[in-house]
């Protein structure tokens, strides 16, 4: 669960939270990207593009790690998708 449930209570309704790292995923993402094309290229990113904070995360993160880490790969576009038809307009 990467959110509690609403109007539940910790500790009467459940003990704990397990959570992924979103940002962490992202980074790892963008790592294996950059090193699958040998750390030039480039690409185009296409989200879900919903404002929730663990979508935000991995993006963010994908976007950071290539600018930063791999300087030779240009983001020549990112763009978010809502439903599976948008994928095929982008």
């Amino acid at each position: 669960m990467d959110n509690v449930p609403e109007g539940l209570e910790p500790g009467k309704d459940y003990v704990s939270v397990v959570a992924s790292d979103n940002y962490g995923n992202g980074t790892a993402a963008g790592d294996i990207l950059g090193e699958q094309l040998g750390g030039k290229g480039k690409v185009g990113i296409i989200y879900h593009d919903v404002d929730f904070f663990v979508n935000n995360q991995r993006r963010e993160a994908v976007e950071t790690t290539l600018k930063e880490k791999y300087p030779d790969i240009e983001i020549v576009t990112s763009s978010g998708i809502t439903t599976p038809n948008d994928a095929e307009k982008v």
